[in-house]
C-alpha cells in the first residue's frame, strides 16, 4: 500500500466464524494482501479517526478519492 515491506498478512475478506475453515476465503491467495504494521492499522482504523483507503470492486486495496 505505502511501497515499504510487508510484514503482516490481511484478508480483504475477514475472517469470521462462519467462514473460517472456508480455505477459498481463509487461505486463499487472491484474498490476501501483505500490509506493513501501519497500513494494516489504517485499514482496521486503529490509527486516527479517518481511513483513506478501501477496497474497490475486485478487492483490491485502493486510496479513498
Amino acid at each position: 500500500m505505502c511501497g515499504k515491506p510487508g510484514s503482516q498478512v490481511h484478508h480483504k475478506i475477514h475472517l469470521t466464524i462462519q467462514n473460517v475453515d472456508d480455505p477459498s476465503i481463509a487461505t486463499n491467495p487472491d484474498n490476501l494482501i501483505l500490509l506493513c504494521e501501519h497500513c494494516h492499522n489504517e485499514v482496521h482504523h486503529r490509527v486516527g479517526k479517518h481511513n483513506p483507503y478501501c477496497f474497490d470492486s475486485n478487492g483490491d486495496l485502493v486510496q479513498k478519492k
